[in-house]
């Protein structure tokens, strides 16, 4: 134990001094090369999409600003937006904006609750604090100026603003810089400065148009700071850490058709927080440092984090969004009356630009933001949000209420309420593991009900007795899962045990608007011959549709079942590939479609083989509609399966090309749905190569 303390110790050790030396010698070097090429004829296209190197900086600057309005920031399309409904929904803050950068333009820098006087543009590289200014030169390095001007020139239209930012930008990109300074130094401002240039690219891109060499340098600028961000990762920082991984992923996800590099980055953002919260976060929702100021902020970074990767059709670990609503939950306790928190640990309660606020500022826009991604528009006020989502925040039509909870065992819940009707899906993507009581190897299986009653079920467990009709309700073909080969998922031995144990894993969770996603997959047919590995990816849309994604892939043919259990009612077949069910007067449709031919078959109550039936009634079958679905001869196995109101129009299909906006990604390939109109859906799976 002690031995493996001081290895730690010294790896420790040698990583600081690695960074240090780095920071000093090694990266000032490199960067000092990087730039000097970057600026060369070509240097900056090399770093392109193949794509786009042949397109000039205006045409570049074009596409990222409409490209944005897809990830954690306003597009182009929001300006009109901004200036139409913010200054009347939000007038303390348009005038807070528009004074602040009208003190900018005559020098007059607002930090920690005071204004002072300074240079225009200021010494980039004078390390000397301004009395009443500690640190004064990182704030410009955070180009927290530039954003400011930034929102208003668009609530304005004034262009006084941008030619002050111009001035400001070009000033900052033609000084002689110092790489080994401070302000390069230090990986979190780093990454705030590139956030910050990244938001004024895409504010000013109207603007900056008529510079095509200042958006070419930007770019370049851009492209160094985030290959800087990647190399001096601060691994040993813990919300230092996490703030890399904030400032990662949203250069990432936002410049990924831009640069070759950035998918990169989003990749090695997203692995980071995925692995760190868990450990940061405890399950009571207390970051690790015991700090409410660090609490806040940390809290505030992964939210921002979930909404671009929600808003850009990417899963989040459900452990980790569980994590977040424990932290947000927490500080919901701790507030006073006056929304005040107490400065338990590190940390101050002095307004700073850099991270927009003091903590209660910070808390107020953070607990906004849980409650948007929640479906609650109405308690999702706040100033800031705007800026971050863009026109999406100002959806006229109704939200559902929609809540998910995801557990670290693999149950989920999704609960959807909008008007007088509801949707609530329960999805079990657990361990049945051998000896316990439930021990069933239904992995992925799910079920359905809304505001009437049950859709899909659980057929239950009809009795403990090792018979036939317990064999049946513990296997896979009794639940709403996928059977392959006509193998269970496990082997079924006596009245409780099973080899070899279930393993499955709830892989990630979506929300966005009125859709919301959950993944999971398992590997409990790799025993057989063909090693199969399962999908399956659950979509809602409000309380109207829920959407199916099986896909399934093996090292040979194998042949496929999918079942589908409905509540006591009548299930017909109204065409090839689409079924009606009716209960009481309620009616669901079912839609069909598989990559290989495929036919469906009707059981309800057969007893040869035991299909059909369902022992919620304990010791007592009764007979239940369950649709199997058969497609064999394949080695890439797709399923869309459509459960929807009758009044929603569907059309659903598989498409090698790569085209629309993508809803979701999902493994099998990408999801894109276009709807034209209320209730009528075009979806279509766009699948990976086989």
């Amino acid at each position: 134990m002690q031995e493996a303390g001081f290895s730690k110790r010294l790896a420790r050790a040698w990583f600081l001094l690695k960074r240090r030396w780095g920071q000093r010698y090694w990266d000032p070097r490199w960067f000092r090369s990087a730039w000097a090429r970057l600026l060369r004829e070509g240097g900056l296209e090399a770093h392109l999409h193949p794509t786009l190197a042949s397109l000039p900086p205006d045409a570049l600057a074009e596409r990222l600003a409409r490209e944005a309005e897809h990830t954690f920031f306003f597009g182009t399309r929001d300006q009109s937006v901004f200036a139409q409904r913010y200054p009347d929904e939000f007038p303390d803050a348009t005038r807070q904006i528009l004074q602040e950068a009208d003190d900018l333009c005559r020098g007059c820098i607002h930090y920690a609750n005071t204004i002072i006087e300074t240079e225009v543009p200021p010494r980039w590289y004078d390390t000397k604090a301004v009395a009443g200014m500690g640190k004064w030169h990182r704030i410009p390095a955070a180009f927290h100026w530039l954003k400011t001007l930034m929102q208003a020139f668009w609530l304005s239209g004034d262009e006084r603003y941008a030619q002050m930012a111009t001035a400001w930008l070009e000033s900052w990109l033609h000084c002689s810089h110092r790489f080994d300074h401070d302000i390069w130094k230090s990986t979190n401002f780093v990454g705030l400065r590139a956030l910050n240039l990244l938001q004024g690219l895409i504010g000013f891109s109207p603007y900056w148009q008529r510079y095509p060499e200042l958006l070419r340098q930007a770019l370049a600028q851009l492209w160094l700071h985030g290959n800087l961000l990647e190399r001096r990762i601060e691994y040993w920082g813990y919300n230092h850490l996490i703030w890399n991984a904030h400032d990662l992923t949203l250069l990432g996800m936002t410049l990924q058709n831009i640069f070759r590099d950035a998918s990169r980055w989003a990749k090695l953002g997203i692995q980071i927080m995925n692995r760190e919260i868990p450990r940061q976060i405890a399950p009571d929702g207390v970051h690790v440092e015991c700090s409410i100021h660090y609490q806040v902020f940390v809290s505030k970074l992964l939210g921002e984090w979930i909404a671009i990767l929600w808003k850009s059709g990417q899963l989040v670990p459900p452990d980790v969004v569980w994590r977040w609503d424990q932290a947000i939950e927490r500080l919901r306790h701790l507030r006073r009356a006056d929304g005040s928190l107490p400065l338990y640990g590190d940390g101050y309660r002095t307004s700073d630009p850099n991270i927009e606020g003091t903590i209660e500022e910070i808390s107020d826009f953070l607990l906004a933001l849980h409650s948007w991604l929640q479906g609650v528009p109405d308690q999702a006020r706040h100033p800031l949000l705007p800026w971050k989502i863009g026109c999406a925040y100002w959806l006229d039509p109704p939200q559902a209420l929609c809540q998910m909870r995801g557990t670290s065992s693999g149950l989920a819940t999704t609960r959807i309420q909008k008007a007088a009707r509801e949707l609530v899906l329960h999805y079990q993507a657990g361990n049945s593991l051998a000896g316990q009581v439930h021990a069933h190897a239904d992995s992925l299986s799910f079920t359905l009900s809304d505001e009437m009653g049950e859709i899909l079920i659980d057929p239950g467990g009809y009795g403990e007795v090792a018979d036939e009709w317990r064999t049946y309700f513990r296997s896979t073909y009794a639940h709403n899962t996928v059977v392959v080969n006509g193998e269970n998922m496990s082997h079924l031995q006596g009245v409780y045990k099973m080899t070899p144990a279930l393993h499955a894993v709830l892989a990630g969770c979506w929300r966005w608007s009125e859709w919301c996603a959950w993944s999971a997959y398992h590997s409990n047919y790799q025993r057989l011959p063909a090693r199969i590995h399962h999908w399956r990816a659950l979509l809602l849309n409000g309380t109207e549709l829920l959407i199916v994604l099986d896909y399934l892939r093996g090292a040979q043919p194998f042949q496929v079942e999918q079942m589908f259990h409905f509540a006591e009612g009548q299930l017909e077949k109204e065409a090839e590939g689409t079924w009606l069910w009716t209960a009481n007067g309620r009616p669901w449709r079912l839609h069909l479609a598989c990559s290989v031919p495929a036919q469906q078959t009707l059981f309800q109550g057969s007893s040869s083989p035991l299909r059909g039936w369902s022992g919620e009634k304990r010791g007592q079958p009764y007979p239940i509609p369950t649709l199997v679905h058969h497609a064999k001869g394949t080695r890439h196995y797709w399923l869309i399966a459509a459960l929807a109101r009758p009044e929603c129009q569907l059309r659903l299909h598989f498409n090698a090309a790569r085209e629309g906006r993508p809803l979701v990604t999902v493994p099998g390939g990408t999801v894109v749905v276009n709807q034209a109109a209320p209730c009528v859906y075009e979806l279509s799976w766009q699948c990976d190569s086989q």
